[in-house]
């Protein structure tokens, strides 16, 4: 055979693995719908909850269960990301706290609530979230009627913190609020 033949991909290469790992879920999803709903943490019916399995492996694994709750997430499935959030977030896990903040400022699975974003936001920020920082950082610009007035100096205060850690973006943010706060004063 000539170079410009087509070959099979090798059992190696990207395409077959991801075609191969979908066909063993798809399998897997006809033969027994109720245990990958298990594994999954959904249940049918009106009230979904993430099962106790899944629980125990977030506690177990909280990387994991970022992870987890992010999927949840990303299917609709709010009240279940929350769930493991939450339990994240009481575990010591600032960057759940990050997630449940945009849960509640966006009104996912709640009602919007700027103020409860914000006291989500800072626990994420104050357990080292950088998501979360930057977050404080966008969010205590601007003046609202949810959130009062505006604080340049703890905003600027996260965005250069996350500057120094290398964060690009945080630092030329950081260097236009600074600018438009010295505006300001003249």
């Amino acid at each position: 055979m000539g170079d410009d033949t087509l070959s099979a991909p090798s059992r190696h290469h990207p395409l077959w693995h991801g075609a191969a790992v979908l066909l063993c879920l798809l399998a897997l999803l006809l033969t027994n719908p109720a245990q990958v709903r298990a594994q999954t943490g959904t249940q049918t019916g009106a009230q979904e909850e993430v099962s106790s399995t899944v629980m125990d492996e977030v506690v177990r694994r909280p990387a994991w269960g970022l992870y987890q709750g992010y999927a949840q997430y990303k299917m609709a499935h709010y009240a279940q990301a929350r769930a493991i959030w939450q339990l994240l977030a009481d575990g010591g896990t600032a960057e759940a706290w990050f997630h449940l903040g945009t849960l509640a400022e966006d009104g996912r699975g709640e009602p919007a609530n700027p103020l409860e974003a914000r006291r989500r936001y800072e626990k994420g920020a104050a357990g080292g979230s950088s998501k979360a920082q930057w977050r404080l950082g966008l969010m205590l610009q601007t003046s609202t009627p949810a959130l009062g007035p505006a604080d340049p100096e703890r905003a600027l205060a996260y965005l250069e913190q996350l500057g120094r850690d290398g964060d690009v973006d945080a630092r030329l943010e950081a260097m236009q609020l600074r600018q438009r706060m010295a505006a300001t004063v003249r």
